[in-house]
């Protein structure tokens, strides 16, 4: 949506979002992901998350990319489906929400991420899958839903991670800690998607298949 939407006028932004779903009706496509959190932003009107700046003034002149875009794809016969990165941030640390545990990515790409283990972070989460279920959307797919690989130490707990995993008791294996939280996070979604009636949850896979 960067490319698409970036620096346009409601106007010319209507048009991209329309030749988008014409494409998407033309390619015999029957549903469209539609990405409306890359990082910590957010595409949509939010009151939790920080406008993504390619909408930013979109946004504060009341045009509403998802809300377009979810209107205009049932139009042709679409499903929409919002498309979440839920722990990622970003390489821009201030977008991140104030009192969630985070982390920094490699030192030669840095980028943020949100603590799966943090519980706070569990409910922004979910919470912002709430602000999206209240759009006409007809399912919630994530990608990213995993730690980045290679940055946290396997077998012990990172620093930010020390006093949560010791308050555990140590019952659990590092790994298997922090798996039960993603699995929580994972559990709550689709318990809360599924509610909706007709809408759908879905994960992608990992893009690189050898570490899957």
């Amino acid at each position: 949506l960067n490319a698409m939407l970036k620096g346009k006028s409601v106007s010319q932004a209507r048009q991209a979002l329309d030749k988008m779903l014409d494409d998407c009706l033309a390619f015999g496509m029957n549903a469209v992901i539609f990405h409306v959190r890359a990082n910590s932003d957010a595409y949509y009107q939010s009151s939790l998350f920080k406008p993504a700046a390619a909408v930013q003034s979109l946004l504060e002149g009341g045009f509403d990319p998802l809300a377009y875009a979810v209107e205009g794809a049932h139009a042709r016969g679409l499903e929409l489906h919002a498309w979440v990165n839920p722990y990622r941030i970003g390489r821009n640390p201030d977008y991140r929400v104030e009192g969630i545990d985070y982390f920094q990515d490699k030192d030669d790409s840095p980028a943020y991420w949100y603590a799966p283990t943090c519980l706070e972070a569990q409910k922004l989460i979910l919470s912002g899958i709430e602000e999206l279920l209240a759009y006409d959307i007809d399912g919630i797919q994530f990608d990213d839903y995993f730690y980045p690989p290679d940055v946290l130490p396997a077998d012990a707990p990172a620093d930010f991670e020390q006093a949560d995993y010791e308050a555990t008791g140590g019952h659990l294996s590092v790994g298997e800690w922090r798996r039960t939280h993603v699995d929580a996070l994972i559990s709550s979604v689709y318990s809360r998607v599924h509610k909706k009636a007709g809408c759908v949850f879905g994960i992608s896979p990992s893009h690189d298949y050898a570490a899957t």
